[in-house]
């Protein structure tokens, strides 16, 4: 795509943000989707922002600068790993302490998968960077002790992209896997699973990352419970929405009998942790075409990127595509579009996308 001028990344981003406004005009509370609207603005205008950015300063400036950052948040959620090993255990609620410089602990491992992504593309980009190899893995390391499922999953469809693309272009080589990456990675489990049961994970929590424990898990049940009633929400208003910011308005009138948290303990859910349900709920079905176009757009851009590239450069497109994957997943089960540090770097990928 263009450096310059209108692309149609811009315009699909233009929609959103104007489906978003636009939906204050039959909101049942307009008022409730003012902190909604008002990051899809922000997020659009860090968009056009690193645009101009990307024109301006050298992606290797950009990407150190990430690395810089990367450094810093695992820093941070390790003192606090560490401090809570110390103390009370990893296990089980208690890993809902560690949170970062985000406000949950899932939150922070997915702002570490994007930030895992940049770097990434970093390494393939400039390799023999042995400090960026270690950052990378101490990133994996904390994805895997916060135990986020979804942050898990991310990182696993990005390294299977990653690794399945070396496998059909014939990049990958039996030899060197089996004699370097076999090793460091069987060194990289061990060393995960020691650090876990060090700091008090037992053997139980261990199991309840199995996708197939989580159905069973009360997060995985509240979340298909939440998403059952927005599908119901959505099937009387799927065409207009009921206006951004007011799923957790209306989101109470499909009754909340069933679910022990919201019934019993007073819990309000506001977020309905599925960004496209609550896209669709709240935007209606023009506003989740728009913001699904957004990724449509920049993956059909990488590829076309690809098709053009050289063999060097197409290793370093895919793991793009492994990132917005990723951040498709995470979507999927949290809510990164109303947290904007996620946007900040959502963002910046696009506008690399882009130009």
């Amino acid at each position: 795509m263009s450096k310059h001028g209108i692309n149609l990344l811009d315009l699909a981003f233009v929609l959103y943000l104007l489906m978003a406004y636009s939906s204050l005009m039959w909101a049942h509370l307009p008022s409730a989707g003012y902190l909604t609207v008002q990051t899809v603005l922000l997020s659009f205008a860090y968009y056009m922002g690193f645009r101009l950015l990307f024109r301006q300063l050298s992606l290797g400036f950009v990407l150190n600068g990430l690395a810089l950052l990367s450094a810093v948040t695992v820093c941070i959620a390790g003192f606090q790993l560490a401090r809570l090993g110390w103390t009370t255990g990893i296990n089980n609620d208690n890993i809902y302490v560690v949170t970062g410089m985000s406000a949950h602990k899932n939150l922070l491992a997915s702002f570490l998968f994007i930030l895992l992504g940049f770097n990434m593309f970093s390494a393939v980009a400039h390799p023999g960077k042995k400090w960026l190899y270690a950052l990378i893995g101490i990133q994996i390391l904390v994805i895997f002790l916060l135990r986020s499922r979804a942050a898990l999953l991310a990182v696993f469809m990005g390294g299977f992209i990653v690794l399945l693309y070396q496998i059909l272009t014939k990049e990958w080589n039996k030899k060197r896997f089996l004699r370097r990456y076999l090793p460091i990675a069987g060194v990289g489990i061990l060393l995960a699973l020691v650090l876990f049961f060090g700091l008090g994970g037992s053997t139980q929590t261990l199991k309840s990352l199995s996708p197939s424990e989580y159905r069973k898990s009360s997060s995985g049940a509240e979340r298909l419970f939440v998403w059952y009633k927005t599908r119901q929400l959505i099937k009387d208003r799927w065409l207009s929405g009921y206006g951004a910011g007011n799923w957790k308005i209306v989101f109470p009138s499909k009754s909340i009998g069933g679910a022990y948290r919201l019934q019993s303990l007073d819990v309000t859910m506001t977020r309905a942790h599925n960004d496209y349900l609550e896209i669709w709920a709240e935007l209606g079905i023009t506003g989740l075409l728009a913001y699904l176009s957004i990724f449509m757009i920049a993956l059909a851009g990488i590829f076309y990127a690809f098709l053009k590239s050289t063999p060097s450069i197409r290793t370093r497109l895919v793991v793009l595509v492994s990132v917005l994957i990723g951040y498709m997943i995470i979507a999927y089960f949290d809510f990164p579009k109303e947290r904007i540090e996620h946007q900040v770097l959502w963002t910046l990928l696009l506008a690399y996308v882009v130009d």
